[in-house]
């Protein structure tokens, strides 16, 4: 009986959702943000036609090393800082708290990348905010669907 007021405090508290709907696990998450960013890099590679990293080759550990620093530190950033609130985004009753919260992340990757990998080239901020918003819904189609359809808005 005590968890039950508990858990309906909370409830009212932070807005969150009964939890027999299927939210995305954290793995998935996760997933999303590596894979975005693996097709960002491919396509600022094409883009740019700066084909540096698969030309030369891995020759020793340091550009092993070099590589995955290039490769993996702005994904594990970006996971570390935008994966749990996009996890718990989904457990908000409001739609448009939903709405808010995954604009305002998008907002926040958008300036996370352009500070830290690209601060001369704004532009390539703007491809990185699509390919958010297109891997978002590529992953999450089926949730935010149900999101809107079952919620209210307010």
């Amino acid at each position: 009986m005590v968890l039950v007021k508990e858990t309906l405090i909370i409830n009212l508290l932070f807005g969150i959702r009964d939890f027999k709907m299927k939210h995305p696990t954290f793995l998935k998450i996760c997933f999303c943000i590596f894979l975005k960013y693996m097709a960002f890099f491919l396509f600022l590679m094409f883009k740019n036609k700066n084909y540096y990293f698969i030309s030369p080759g891995i020759r020793d550990g340091s550009d092993l090393f070099y590589y995955l620093w290039l490769l993996l530190s702005l994904p594990l950033l970006a996971i570390i800082t935008f994966g749990v609130p996009v996890y718990f985004s989904f457990r908000i009753k409001s739609a448009l708290l939903f709405f808010l919260i995954v604009l305002a992340l998008v907002i926040g990757e958008y300036f996370l990348y352009t500070y830290l990998a690209s601060p001369l080239n704004l532009t390539n901020g703007w491809y990185n905010a699509l390919f958010t918003i297109l891997f978002f819904g590529l992953f999450f189609f089926k949730e935010v669907k149900v999101m809107f359809t079952k919620h209210t808005l307010a």
